[in-house]
């Protein structure tokens, strides 16, 4: 294949990329937020549909892209194709998500210098005369329409916000921009975004590798969809996180100790790259672990400090302790733990009640990921996997990765937009397993489909398990075959590869060769 043809084919599936965003542009139209006599003829199969399709367009664009050159027209040409998928989603009704709302109102108790940690939505609708000042001055807030029309739209409204702090300094600039507007929140996301896209094109050069790759999260229309049309704040840490690589791959550990702190001020599981970044730094020069580790602390403190409140960790305790959604491998986990200890309500350590079973079922998924995040830490050497297309600065990627991949495969909630902050380190390291995930995490939202036409949720239930079914139980069954053809594709693909990274490492001390680069 000539050069001019496969840069001709790229583009064209760079521009399928945003025909699939303007496509979602105007399926959108049938999500109106309340709409609830619309809600069986939401086309949700077609946005699926529509998602799989730009899956392989850009699934393509990977392949076809590594070997055009990758030069800065390059870097512009991604960028304004990512951008222009990403902007047509402005003035749109979020796709089957509600979390946005929620911001903006996080968003509004900061302009009125309201700690948002200390009182839930529900609090502040039904203050009285007699409550405390501030929760009166949220009360005075909600007296105008748009503010009212958004906080009926807020979900879990009983519970303060979960967002860490770093995510409120976003919330009130954006609310402060365009008052009671998703479009300042999406303007926001989409610098975010764009700033995502630049800085993994060079911390993959950095790295001696195939900028090009930067693609995988730039086209990828899982991002696409729920940084922007949805809005998800995840586009704050997975910028953070893309800042973290390359600040790593450029050997500045304490820059990328403070773009980690900002991570986990946005979002709390990057924590658990600390333990590798330090370690990884400790190995290098001693000081400049004990540097970065100070620095680290500092930016956290420096960003928690003004949020500080007895109540800040009560919504985060809620949702560590019970709430569940589209799991994958954790729900044979807790399927596993209930059948040992039974279902009986228990208090989670953070607070938030949820049943025995199920927390223990937490209890053993964290005692993994410590687990990863030592041997990551620790291990003296790691073999290149034969992916990589990285030459020099893999090593901190590989680690961080061998930590992410397990915290996301094994929690409780694997919403498609919470895979967003791992693809960064897939562009590094392009897994086919990951890869696949990036397409089939669409199948997700099949859940709201069988949801909302429960004849259909009858059919495919007994299809699978046969007639004697339960109908009462059919939502739960149907789903239940969702999930395995949403995850057990990826987990086949993902052993497949790892029992073929310890047979390359199996024979290569045969062969003569190291047992790492």
């Amino acid at each position: 294949m000539t050069r001019s043809l496969r840069l001709a084919l790229w583009l064209a599936c760079g521009l399928g990329i945003v025909l699939f965003a303007l496509r979602l542009r105007a399926l959108s139209a049938a999500f109106v937020w309340g709409d609830t006599a619309g809600w069986a003829q939401r086309p949700i199969l077609e946005v699926v549909a529509w998602w799989l399709g730009a899956w392989l367009a850009w699934a393509a664009a990977l392949r076809l892209g590594k070997k055009l050159p990758a030069r800065l027209p390059m870097l512009v040409a991604i960028l304004l194709i990512a951008g222009a998928a990403r902007a047509s989603f402005f003035g749109t009704w979020p796709i089957q998500e509600d979390d946005a709302y929620r911001y903006l109102w996080d968003g509004q108790q900061v302009l009125e210098g309201v700690n948002p940690y200390r009182w839930s939505p529900k609090q502040a609708q039904a203050a009285g005369p007699d409550a405390p000042e501030d929760l009166r001055e949220l009360r005075a807030a909600l007296q105008a329409p748009a503010a009212q029309e958004n906080h009926r739209k807020i979900n879990n409204s009983s519970i303060p916000t979960v967002y860490p702090p770093l995510n409120m300094v976003v919330f009130a600039g954006a609310q402060a921009a365009a008052p009671w507007s998703l479009d300042g929140l999406r303007a926001a996301f989409l610098i975010l975004e764009l700033a995502t896209i630049a800085l993994l094109w060079f911390a993959l050069r950095a790295a001696g590798g195939n900028p090009m790759f930067a693609v995988l999260y730039a086209w990828c229309p899982l991002p696409i969809k729920e940084m922007l049309n949805s809005p998800h704040h995840d586009a704050l840490v997975v910028c953070a996180l893309a800042g973290f690589l390359l600040a790593a791959v450029a050997r500045r550990p304490a820059v990328a100790a403070a773009l980690l702190a900002a991570a986990v001020a946005a979002k709390l599981y990057p924590v658990v790259l600390l333990p590798v970044l330090l370690v990884w730094a400790w190995r290098r020069d001693r000081r400049s672990a004990l540097v970065a580790g100070g620095v680290f602390a500092a930016v956290l403190a420096l960003l928690y400090a003004p949020f500080l409140d007895p109540a800040m960790f009560r919504g985060t305790g809620t949702f560590a302790s019970s709430w569940n959604s589209n799991q994958g491998a954790f729900a044979l986990l807790a399927r596993l733990f209930t059948e040992l200890f039974g279902s009986d309500p228990m208090i989670g350590p953070l607070g938030g009640q949820a049943p025995r079973g199920q927390l223990y079922a937490r209890f053993f998924a964290a005692a993994v990921v410590v687990g990863a995040v030592a041997a990551a830490a620790l291990a003296r050497r790691l073999p290149r996997p034969a992916c990589t297309h990285a030459r020099t600065d893999w090593d901190l990627p590989l680690r961080s990765l061998l930590v992410l991949a397990p915290a996301f495969a094994l929690s409780p909630a694997q919403h498609p937009w919470y895979f967003a902050g791992i693809l960064p380190f897939v562009a590094f390291f392009p897994f086919r397993s990951w890869i696949l995930l990036a397409g089939t995490l669409s199948l997700y939202y099949l859940k709201f489909h069988l949801r909302y036409n429960p004849d259909e949720a009858l059919r495919l239930s007994r299809l699978v398990f046969g007639e004697s079914a339960p109908a009462g139980e059919a939502q739960d069954l149907s789903f239940t075959v969702v999930r395995w053809v949403e995850f057990a594709p990826f987990y086949a693909l993902l052993a497949a590869e790892g029992l073929a990274g310890v047979a390359r490492l199996w024979r290569r001390p045969r062969a003569g060769g190291s047992a790492g680069d």
